[in-house]
Formats: C-alpha cells, structure tokens, sequence
C-alpha cells in the first residue's frame, strides 16, 4: 500500500460529498478511508488550492490506494437475456422485421406492377424502400438473436437466404437457463 513516506505535499484536500466540498481533510485521512471503504475511489477531490477536481483513483497520491474491480466474469461478460427481456427482444423483432418484409415487398413487386414510364420515375422510391426493407428485416433478425441469447451480429446470417434463415432459426436458445 501507501506509506507515510510517499504522502502528497499537499496540507489537504477537498471532498465532494453529494456535490457539496467537504475538508480539508488530511491525506492521512483521505488514505485511511479509502482503505476502511469509508471513502471510495470514485469521490471526487481537490488538493486545497488548487481548481482541478478528479476522482481519488486519478490521483497519482492515492490511485495506489484505491482498490482494483475484479475482471467481469464469463457469465457476466456474455450474460443471457431474462424471460421479460427476451419477450421484449421478440415483439421488437416482429415490430421491425414484419415492416421490413412488406417494404422489401411492396418495393420489389410494384416496379414489376406500373407501366415502364411510371415505374422508371419512381425508380428511386422504390429502392429506398427496398433498403429501408432491408434494414429494417435486418434489425428484427438481430433483436431475434438478442432474444435467443446470442450477438446481435447473427442476423447477417439472412444475407445467406434460405439457409441463413434456417441457421437462424435452429438456433439454440441461451436464454433457456434464466427462466
């Protein structure tokens, strides 16, 4: 830890304690609570004088003194969706992904459906809805994911077609364990 020996110069240091400054205190002070948890690393100080407000741990005086996090651990690093998150992430991917067919849809059959001089004008139209479409059926595949427990980035697996279509729905389901 910190000895008396490598103690700031500074006589003492501002707290913020609810937004209020609070002190001077002495660093002898300000080490043992952070050592006790009376005070965390995340309190904001200011050595008396000066005009710098930091958090503790930013202090190179008592960023030794505040204590490490540990590393998130694999379950809370790749966690699950609960059962009400999951439900939620499926009623998003329908609310996007059933849109995103009809514009993809409606863009693709309605140029095939006007005449050629209508059709060549609204060209533009129907491919932005196309890839509106697109996007949206691509955020739906992805909030699908999401609800069986997995990175969103498995929704590229529909620029496969069919088969990434299939792929997505066999999918396992990780949310299985949280409910």
């Amino acid at each position: 830890m910190v000895d008396q020996n490598t103690l700031p110069a500074n006589p003492g240091w501002w707290l913020s304690i609810q937004g209020v400054p609070n002190g001077p205190h002495s660093p002898a002070y300000v080490l043992a609570g952070l050592k006790t948890g009376a005070i965390v690393p995340q309190t904001y100080a200011c050595p008396v004088g000066g005009q710098d407000w930091k958090r503790l741990a930013e202090w190179p005086s008592f960023a030794l003194a505040c204590p490490i996090p540990p590393p998130p651990t694999e379950s809370r690093a790749t966690s699950s969706p609960s059962r009400t998150e999951a439900a939620r992430y499926n009623r998003i991917s329908l609310l996007c992904g059933v849109p995103g067919i009809i514009l993809q849809s409606a863009a693709m059959f309605s140029g095939q459906m006007l005449p050629a001089s209508e059709a060549e004008s609204l060209s533009p139209l129907f491919g932005l809805a196309g890839l509106v479409g697109t996007a949206l059926l691509l955020a739906g595949f992805a909030y699908y994911a999401k609800a069986k427990g997995r990175h969103p980035l498995w929704c590229l697996f529909a620029f496969l077609g069919l088969i990434g279509l299939i792929v997505l729905a066999c999918l396992k389901d990780r949310t299985l364990g949280n409910r």
